[in-house]
């Protein structure tokens, strides 16, 4: 079950963009923090407010980022319109301030500074990221029922053991009929 689920997470994290990511995000986040953790929508013409969750107990404001190309200059400019948007709205209310990302290999150097640079200029919030580890963390805090509420549930031992040849026909043929890849 924790390979299937491990498979699964991967599968979201990298190929979900957009809002689709940010909504993954935030189911994670509700279910790991149920009554905790506030989901924020845009709402009229005030959007919102640069605030894309907020988890009450920890006063941590979190900002989602998840383009279909992760270019170095559009993060930098993400990073530090979404932070500065989101003061006059909310600093009264977070400590943290969380850049959430599906980065592959994570935020590159000058990402990474412009977050520091934020941090140092603003000294009474914390200024990080999350990326693949860091969602995974609070994922793999969640029971088996909430893991199978969001991935759905994970082949068991007696559907291995009731798996037939004639079940496996379908899915060889779709297979032969795929192109492999150039690489």
């Amino acid at each position: 079950a924790r390979a299937f689920y491990e498979l699964k997470y991967k599968i979201h994290y990298l190929e979900l963009k957009g809002n689709a990511f940010q909504d993954f995000f935030s189911n994670v986040m509700a279910k790991r923090y149920p009554a905790d953790f506030m989901r924020v929508r845009p709402w009229g013409n005030k959007g919102d407010e640069k605030n894309d969750g907020y988890l009450k107990s920890k006063r941590m404001l979190f900002q989602v980022y998840a383009p279909d190309d992760m270019t170095e200059a559009d993060a930098i400019r993400k990073i530090d319109e979404d932070f500065n948007k989101a003061l006059p709205h909310w600093e009264e209310y977070f400590d943290c301030w969380v850049f959430v990302h599906n980065g592959k290999q994570g935020l590159g150097p000058e990402q990474t500074k412009k977050l520091l640079s934020l941090g140092k200029a603003n000294p009474k919030i914390t200024v990080i990221q999350w990326g693949f580890e860091e969602i995974r963390n609070e994922l793999f805090e969640l029971s088996d029922a909430d893991l199978s509420a969001l991935f759905g549930p994970p082949i068991s031992r007696q559907d291995l053991l009731d798996l037939r040849s004639y079940h496996l026909k379908s899915v060889l043929d779709s297979l032969s009929k795929i192109k492999p890849p150039d690489d």
